[in-house]
């Protein structure tokens, strides 16, 4: 006469059948390239491409480039980087005196705004 299996075994064991294969699978040392280190929260990895088609050539694609204004590290507010941005500055207020733009919501979100302010501020 056969016996059948207590309900806590059939359990373990049909468990183990299922994840035995993902970890055999995830154990492979044949991985060329270590896993990738997650992004902490909020950590913006990039400037907007508003920026990128706006910006880049006078501050730099990384806001670094200070032949006019480097904005990485920027002590300004987030208000006052966005007002600068919407309003533009004259001749007369910039440091190389060379005036910039205005941008507009339709050339520039609030959102891009953001981002940009969040990458050139963040440590």
């Amino acid at each position: 006469m056969m016996r059948t299996p207590a309900p806590a075994l059939r359990l373990f064991v049909s468990t183990f059948a299922v994840l035995l294969p993902l970890v055999v699978g995830g154990c492979s040392s044949s991985s060329s390239s270590p896993a990738p280190t997650p992004t902490p929260a909020g950590t913006v990895t990039a400037v907007s491409t508003s920026y990128t088609s706006n910006c880049v050539s006078c501050h730099g694609a990384t806001g670094t480039l200070a032949t006019y204004k480097a904005l990485k590290g920027t002590t300004l507010t987030a208000a006052a980087y966005s007002a600068v941005v919407r309003a533009g500055k004259t001749a007369a207020t910039t440091v190389s005196k060379t005036a910039m733009d205005a941008y507009p919501a339709a050339k520039m979100s609030d959102a891009d705004i953001t981002n940009d302010y969040t990458f050139f501020t963040q440590k």
